[in-house]
């Protein structure tokens, strides 16, 4: 009879062990059904925002593709398309070099005699001269 009273004690202490082992587990899996809880409120509190960024998604894409087009188009002018140069803007004629100065005086070579215009015109309208 005596490996029974051992065994006795073993058995009880095995059980109560299973015992606090399956309480524990129940308060875990019970704080899990409220985060469970908790989440899928949220969830639902958030499905109205995902077509809102769906919507904003697509309205991205839509706004880069215009803006690559108008960068395109403003990146061309009459010296690299078919474009004609009256459609140029003030900018693209601003953009051209300037000469550099040689240091030589404006003018023809001294002693040279000047060639001026005429400063009247003698044309045949009724036989008056007509002055510019």
């Amino acid at each position: 009879h005596a490996p029974r009273s051992r065994s006795k004690p073993v058995a009880t202490l095995a059980v109560a062990a299973r015992a606090r082992r399956i309480a524990k587990l129940e308060a875990s899996v019970a704080a899990l059904l409220v985060q469970v809880a908790q989440l899928t409120a949220e969830v639902e509190r958030l499905k109205p925002f995902e077509a809102r960024v769906a919507v904003l998604e697509a309205e991205n894409v839509a706004l880069k593709a215009e803006n690559a087009a108008l960068k395109e188009k403003l990146a061309k002018s009459s010296r690299n398309s078919s474009k004609p140069p009256s459609s140029d803007g003030p900018k693209e004629k601003a953009e051209r070099p300037t000469k550099k100065p040689t240091g030589r005086a404006a003018g023809g070579q001294p002693g040279h005699p000047k060639q001026r215009r005429p400063s009247e015109l003698r044309v045949p309208l009724n036989d008056k001269p007509v002055s510019l």
